[in-house]
């Protein structure tokens, strides 16, 4: 398939529009964040920590300087993924604060974490941090993007992070069952069940986005845009840099460097959701509830994404079994 580089400089002026990118102290989110703000963008960096968020938002001043016109504000927004009624809490504050959100980019994710330890609801914290806050974050959030949709000339995007190891779920879908499922110990031999769980979580991004671009679509909502994406192999994003599985930080450490001599790095992965997010070929072939992969050439690593046809890969009845499943978790926390 030959398609035209999307390049940094094909990044449009984004005066005026509003973005959150969820998990943007790090990594691809940092990147995904710079890039908004270098085209004028207003960014709003949520995140957990406000002190990484505050190393951060320094970071791109620092990269922006010495232009103090034509670069977006970047602002920091408390966001603990792991706490569904502090998220919902977290997107009302957005919702009273602010008129419009255009771009909204699920980037935050987390791998590899113990399995003696749920989150703050109960749940395997990969798929509390990477699916079930974003649901909780998105859908609360659903007024202002449509509100948005409607004096911004239909253009409002929303773009979950996923990953091609949605594949190490197997091919029967999530296994619901176990997502509150807690054991003991840790060990690096875990790591096949740890792979399974971020695969879980990662084909539950796949099916959110499908299902929520269906939903809007059947209420004649066509101004929002709902897509995900594979940033590609990264290197030194942090993910999974923990000792959850007994494996010590010098390896992970190890690791992460040679992984970052093969493959793209965090401004090479930021840029399949960078256009989805501000492409506006997404808007001239009406791209909606897709899933888009990084292609790699030899001239340069990032130079157009593409559609991947994940249909085989998703067990049917999943879609809405995963949305009724979020909304009970969901609706569970705010009773506590």
């Amino acid at each position: 398939m030959t398609a035209r580089a999307f390049k940094l400089n094909d990044i449009p002026d984004l005066s005026g529009k509003v973005a959150i990118v969820t998990g943007a102290s790090s990594g691809i989110g940092l990147e995904t964040a710079y890039l908004l703000a270098r085209r004028n963008c207003t960014v709003y960096i949520a995140a957990r920590n406000p002190e990484k968020a505050d190393r951060a938002i320094a970071d791109i001043q620092r990269r922006l300087f010495p232009a103090t016109q034509g670069v977006g504000e970047i602002i920091y927004h408390h966001l603990d993924l792991l706490d569904l009624k502090g998220v919902y809490e977290s997107a009302h504050r957005f919702l009273r604060d602010h008129d419009r959100l255009d771009i909204l980019v699920a980037n935050a994710g987390t791998a590899f974490e113990s399995i003696d330890q749920l989150s703050v609801d109960g749940y395997d914290r990969s798929f509390a941090t990477n699916h079930l806050g974003h649901f909780a974050f998105i859908t609360t959030l659903l007024p202002l993007l449509e509100r948005t949709s409607g004096i911004n000339g239909g253009d409002v995007r929303v773009v979950v992070t996923s990953s091609m190891a949605y594949q190490f779920a197997g091919n029967n879908g999530i296994d619901f069952d176990s997502i509150r499922v807690k054991s003991e110990g840790k060990s690096i031999l875990d790591m096949k069940a740890a792979g399974r769980r971020y695969g879980r979580s990662k084909m539950a991004n796949i099916l959110f986005t499908q299902e929520l671009s269906k939903r809007l679509e059947a209420r004649g909502i066509s101004g929002i845009r709902v897509n995900t994406c594979h940033p590609g192999s990264v290197g030194d994003t942090g993910l999974g840099a923990n000792d959850a599985l007994g494996i010590p930080q010098w390896f992970n450490g190890m690791v992460h460097k040679a992984v970052g001599t093969v493959s793209f790095t965090p401004l090479e992965g930021a840029m399949t959701q960078i256009y989805l997010s501000t492409s506006k070929t997404v808007v001239e072939k009406d791209i909606r509830g897709k899933f888009y992969v990084p292609v790699m050439t030899w001239s340069m690593r990032y130079h157009y994404s593409t559609e991947y046809d994940i249909s085989r890969a998703l067990k049917r009845g999943d879609h809405e079994k995963l949305w009724n499943y979020s909304e009970t978790a969901l609706r569970e926390a705010l009773q506590r």
